[in-house]
């Protein structure tokens, strides 16, 4: 199981991905029927990056992984 092996990347991961949920799911923080931040949650939006960075290197600990 890469989540049990690799805990600082799957951290990261449910970390930013818990904003960007909050940020999906506040409708003060976007347009409305938009993805565009409002002012509001330019703050949140700018994290999105941090989900990609996480998925990043659960991908590469699953690239790392050897089958025995």
């Amino acid at each position: 199981m890469v989540w049990l092996n690799s805990p600082p990347p799957a951290a990261l991961t449910v970390f930013s991905g818990g904003l960007v949920t909050m940020y999906a799911r506040t409708p003060t923080m976007h347009a409305p029927g938009s993805i565009w931040p409002s002012r509001l949650g330019i703050a949140v939006s700018k994290d999105v990056w941090m989900l990609g960075i996480g998925l990043g290197l659960l991908a590469d600990a699953l690239g790392r992984r050897t089958t025995t």
